[in-house]
């Protein structure tokens, strides 16, 4: 009787040790699979990818229009939806600068869609970071509202027939090499 007890006794420190080492790798199994997400090991498909690419018009910041259907059947266009205040955007402004640098000679056009800053931050930050890439300017919002920005930098590509193939919420470690995978798939 006197060993049934020690047994009973003990079963519930064993069973909280258990239970708890069960948690610890369920959260570090979590962590995990955000950490590949964000740092574009791990791509979920957005809604928005596999559907025709919603027709906008624009102004750059030098004042010139742009209208995203003057694109469709000839390149590929990749959006950028970012703000000077954000710290993943200004990571990945000058690695879209380098895309656009490499890829644009093969028929993709690169723009940075700046969402409500002024346009004398927006030419601030260029000027700092040695930027040279086209930005449209979306002072409302309205565009961005249009392709379902909630977080930036949000990444749309368009391939040739107008559809997104790629939707890229954040910017981190893996994301340039998720996003040059993209458009080389975009560009065949």
């Amino acid at each position: 009787m006197e060993e049934m007890i020690k047994g009973y006794e003990k079963a519930p420190v064993k069973r909280f040790f258990l239970d708890h080492w069960r948690q610890i790798a369920v959260v570090l199994a979590g962590a995990g699979l955000i950490s590949l997400y964000f740092g574009g090991y791990l791509h979920i498909p957005d809604p928005m990818e596999g559907k025709m690419a919603k027709v906008f018009s624009l102004t750059t910041l030098d004042g010139r229009k742009v209208n995203l259907s003057d694109h469709l059947g000839k390149d590929a266009v990749l959006l950028d939806f970012w703000a000077v205040w954000c710290p993943p955007c200004r990571k990945s402004i000058p690695a879209l600068a380098s895309i656009a640098q490499e890829y644009g000679p093969r028929g993709l056009a690169v723009y940075a869609v700046n969402q409500q800053d002024s346009p004398d931050a927006v030419r601030n930050f260029l000027k700092s970071e040695h930027a040279n890439l086209p930005v449209l300017m979306d002072p409302e919002s309205v565009v961005g509202n249009l392709y379902g920005v909630s977080g930036i930098p949000k990444m749309v590509l368009i391939d040739h027939s107008g559809t997104v193939t790629l939707v890229q919420t954040g910017y981190g470690p893996g994301s340039d090499r998720t996003i040059r995978k993209a458009v080389e798939a975009a560009l065949k």
